[in-house]
C-alpha cells in the first residue's frame, strides 16, 4: 500500500494533510484506511483519498492501519506554511500471523476470563480449551471469533481449565500460544446491604480521565471518613461501552485504552455486582495534552498586574486549580481532603487562546472573579492566564492584578 500526501497552509490559515492510499502491488485505491498524524485522524473514502485538518506542528508520528495489511509507522514534519509530499509503502499481509503473546487466564465464580495482546495482521482469534493440561488445536474444544478478555461462563468451581489461543487471517491460522490455566472458585460471602448501598468504583472525587495507550485497574470499595477508600472483595463482572477503542478484563477490572483512541472519546465502565444485586458505572474521559493542554493540577506561582510591570508573588496563593478533561474545573486556596472553594465548567479555543470559566457553585465564591480571557503555555510548561482573574482569598482583597502564572503540581 502506498500513501501519497501533502500539507500546506490554506487561505483561512488552517493546516491540512491530504493524500491518497493505493495498494502497492495492484495500484488500486483503498478505502477505509485509518491514517493518523499525531493525535489527528483521517479515513480514506471510495477513491482512497483522505483529508486531515489542523494536524499538530513539528515532527509527528504518522501511521496507516487497515485489516489485511501491515501497519506502517513513520514520522513527518508539519510546519505552518509548506507543501509536503510524503510517501509510505505498505504491504499486504501474505503469511499467517504469529501466535498471540501475553496470554493470561483469570478465574472467578464459575467463570474464566482469557486475555492476550493483539497481533499485527490478525483478523480473528480462536480459543482452544480443555480440563486437562496439554491442549492442542487438534484436541482442544474450539471457540471461534473471540476477542481478548473473552469471558468463558458456566464453568465448574474448583476444576482447572486450560487454554491456548491462535490468531488468524486470510492466509491461515498461527501456531498456538503458550498454554495458560485458571481454576474457578465460589465468590466470597455476599456483601451486606450497607456495603452494597455505599459501594463505588474507585474513589468518587472528580471525573476519571486517561490518555490514549494508558491503562489502570478499577477497584470496588466504600469511601470512608471523607477522604479514605476501603477496597471491598466483591464478586463482579466488568464491562466497557463502547467496546471499540478500549478493553477491560471482565473479572479483574484491568482497563486499557487503545493507542489510537481519539481525544474526546468517553467510555462507560460498568460493574455488575453479585449477579445484578448492584449495578455501578463511571465514565472515563480520553484526552491528549496536544488537544487540551489545560488538563491537570496547577498551583499559583505569580500574579500578573493589570499595568505593565513585573509579576508579583501572591501573599496567599491558590494551591489547587484543577482542569478536568470533561470540561469541569475546581479552584481551592487551601486544599483539605475533598474540600473545594468553588467549581464550574470551562471552554477554550486552541487557535485564539480564549478561555471562558463558568462558575456554577462553591463553598467560597469570590465576588471579583473574571473568568473570560486568554491562556498560554510558555516554554517552561507554565500556564499563563491573561485577563483571567480567579478571585481574591477570603481574608483579603487583591487589587491591581489581572492574571496568574501557574505551574503544574
Amino acid at each position: 500500500m502506498l500513501l501519497l500526501f501533502c500539507g500546506c497552509d490554506m487561505s483561512n490559515n488552517s493546516r491540512y494533510i491530504s493524500g491518497k492510499v493505493i495498494d502497492s502491488s495492484t495500484g488500486k485505491p483503498l478505502r477505509e484506511v485509518m491514517v493518523q498524524v499525531g493525535y489527528t485522524f483521517g479515513v480514506t473514502g471510495d477513491e482512497g483519498a483522505f483529508l486531515i485538518e489542523n494536524p499538530p506542528l513539528g515532527v509527528q508520528p504518522i501511521s496507516a492501519h487497515k485489516s489485511g495489511y501491515h501497519t506502517y509507522s513513520g514520522t513527518v514534519k508539519i510546519i505552518k506554511v509548506a507543501s509536503i509530499y510524503h510517501t509510505m509503502e505498505m504491504t499486504v499481509v501474505d503469511t499467517a500471523p504469529v501466535p498471540p503473546t501475553k496470554v493470561v487466564a483469570v478465574a472467578s465464580d464459575s467463570r474464566v476470563a482469557v486475555s492476550w495482546e493483539s497481533v499485527s495482521g490478525a483478523q480473528a482469534y480462536t480459543i482452544y480449551w480443555d480440563i486437562s493440561s496439554g491442549v492442542t488445536k487438534e484436541t482442544g474444544i474450539k471457540i471461534s471469533d473471540v476477542t481478548s478478555s473473552y469471558l468463558h461462563p458456566e464453568l465448574t468451581n474448583d476444576l482447572s481449565y486450560y487454554y491456548i489461543v491462535t490468531a488468524e487471517n486470510t492466509y491461515g491460522e498461527s501456531d498456538a500460544s503458550p498454554e495458560v490455566s485458571a481454576t474457578p472458585s465460589a465468590c466470597p460471602v455476599a456483601l451486606d446491604e450497607w456495603t452494597l448501598d455505599y459501594l463505588t468504583i474507585d474513589f468518587p472525587f472528580g471525573p476519571l480521565e486517561m490518555k490514549p495507550g494508558e491503562g489502570c485497574s478499577f477497584t470496588l470499595g466504600v469511601p470512608e471518613c471523607c477522604y479514605f477508600f476501603n477496597p471491598v472483595d466483591a464478586c463482579a463482572v466488568w464491562s466497557v461501552t463502547p467496546s471499540e477503542g478500549a478493553s477491560i478484563n471482565p473479572l479483574t477490572g484491568a482497563f486499557a485504552v487503545d493507542s489510537l483512541t481519539p481525544h474526546g472519546t468517553v467510555f462507560t465502565i460498568c460493574a455488575n455486582v453479585e449477579e445484578g444485586r448492584r449495578l455501578l458505572s463511571r465514565d472515563v474521559y480520553i484526552y491528549t495534552p496536544e488537544s487540551n493542554p489545560l488538563v491537570g493540577l496547577w498551583r499559583e506561582y505569580l500574579q500578573l498586574l493589570c499595568v505593565a510591570s513585573l509579576p508579583v508573588v501572591p501573599e496567599e496563593p491558590i494551591n489547587e486549580i484543577i482542569f478536568f478533561a470533561n470540561g469541569e474545573f475546581f479552584v481551592t486556596w487551601l486544599p483539605f481532603e475533598i474540600y473545594v472553594d468553588y467549581w464550574g465548567t470551562y471552554t477554550y479555543d486552541l487557535d485564539s487562546h480564549t478561555l471562558n470559566l463558568n462558575v456554577e457553585n462553591g463553598n467560597y465564591i469570590p465576588d471579583d472573579i473574571d473568568g473570560n480571557g486568554l491562556f498560554f503555555i510558555n516554554d517552561n510548561g507554565q500556564l499563563i492566564l491573561s485577563d483571567v482573574w480567579l478571585g481574591s482569598p477570603s481574608d483579603r482583597k487583591c487589587t491591581g492584578a489581572c492574571g496568574h502564572l501557574l505551574s503544574r503540581d
